[in-house]
Order: C-alpha cells, then structure tokens, then sequence
C-alpha cells in the first residue's frame, strides 16, 4: 500500500488564519507532545475535552503509554489542526 503524507499546515502554500498560526506557534520545539503541551496550546479549556475526545475518536492521535500517561506526536497534532481548518466555500 502506498501512504501519502498530507503537508502539515506550517508549511502549507495556503494563506493559514492567524489564530490558527498563533496554536502553530505556541507548539513545544519536540517531536512528542504530552498532554499538558496539548492543553497548553489553548485549543480546549479544560483538560477532561481531551479525555473525551480520545473517548470519542475526534481528537488528535494518540499514544497510551500507561494507564494514565498519554503521548501525542507533533505530525499528529497538526496533521489533527490541518483537518480543523475550513476555508472560505470556493476553497473547499
């Protein structure tokens, strides 16, 4: 099978709105995230949203390290934001 790989926004020819870029911008310099660092990034406002959302299959991927220690890759986060992103309706 062959698996192409979506461009993350960051790096998208695409004009990004600026709120989103500022998320962008506020992402940690490291490859995994844990989820205080997604937290931080200010797109849910409490904690128990990300619980829900990997509940639900809707957040960003995840990985359960343990029981109560989960990781999320940067690729992972922005490939998620990248899917969040809804342009005007000619650009759809």
């Amino acid at each position: 099978m062959v698996e192409t790989q979506k461009k993350p926004l960051s790096s998208s020819s695409k004009p990004i709105p600026s709120y989103i870029q500022s998320i962008i911008n506020k992402l940690p310099n490291k490859d995994i995230l844990s989820t205080s660092d997604v937290f931080a990034l200010g797109i849910v406002s409490d904690r128990s949203t990300l619980t829900y959302w990997r509940t639900k299959g809707t957040g960003p991927k995840f990985i359960q390290m343990s029981p109560g220690r989960i990781i999320y890759q940067k690729s992972d986060v922005l490939e998620w934001l990248e899917g969040r992103y809804y342009g005007a309706k000619d650009e759809i």
